[in-house]
């Protein structure tokens, strides 16, 4: 799909995109969606006080998404090697700044060491990982292992296979809550935020199972999930656009 045609399909918003230009195209392939129900004051601690804990009916949550970066470039400049594919792995949970929707990443993993360096100059926490994903037709096993950080832990084994129907997220459903969001806020520098903006049209979403046979992601942030059963999606491929962060 043209991204003109992209940015006509805006219904499923829960807010309007930024009419400024967009600046990166990027695509998510193969992506794992992993959400856990998580005590009010565990991750409060660990989210700067300049943002707002976002609950759904008074729930917490985070979520690990594992993936493949697929098609990644700037508008106006030819593909950068390294950066065009990789692999990456994501920790976040769901916040408010100014009463806009959207999340806080505790953490970025990715194999890409350029992708990470640029990354981390609009402040979003990337960290270098060993990353591989392997495919046998009816899933995907994929593995991380976070170099040069002993201090952070962030590792990763989950092995995930999707249910053939899929489907679309209801608005007002949990799952809407969880997966439609198109804001990112990190803290910057004194009190400021910053901010990016993504669209991207609707989830098409498929229930999956997994088996997550290593996690240490979120040990940084206290949070032991053995045993806890999360709440699991895949989706094939989602087209996005990105904007350039905003310091507010």
């Amino acid at each position: 799909m043209k991204e003109n045609d992209l940015l006509r399909q805006i219904d499923h918003r829960p807010f309007p995109p930024r009419r400024s230009t967009w600046v990166m195209r990027q695509g998510w392939k193969d992506l794992l969606f992993l959400h856990y129900k998580v005590p009010y004051e565990l991750v409060r601690k660990a989210v700067p006080p300049e943002l707002e804990l976002d609950h759904y009916h008074n729930s917490y949550w985070v979520s690990i998404s594992p993936f493949k970066m697929r098609h990644v470039k700037l508008r106006w400049l030819p593909p950068i090697p390294t950066t065009y594919n990789f692999l990456e792995l994501n920790f976040r949970t769901y916040v408010t700044h100014n009463e806009k929707p959207g999340i806080y990443f505790f953490s970025l993993d990715t194999s890409s060491s350029l992708a990470a360096i640029a990354a981390r100059m609009a402040f979003l926490p990337y960290f270098r990982a060993s990353m591989s994903v392997k495919s046998d037709g009816n899933g995907f096993c994929f593995t991380s292992h976070r170099k040069g950080s002993k201090k952070v832990p962030g590792d990763l084994e989950v092995a995930y296979s999707p249910h053939p129907e899929k489907f679309f997220a209801e608005k007002g459903s949990l799952t809407y809550w969880l997966v439609e969001r198109y804001c990112l806020f990190q803290k910057a520098f004194n009190s400021k935020v910053v901010s990016i903006d993504i669209h991207h049209l609707p989830w098409e979403l498929q229930s999956a199972d997994a088996d997550v046979s290593k996690n240490s992601l979120t040990e940084s942030i206290g949070l032991q999930v053995d045993g806890q059963q999360p709440l699991i999606h895949y989706s094939n491929f989602q087209k996005v656009l990105v904007w350039p962060p905003q310091l507010k």
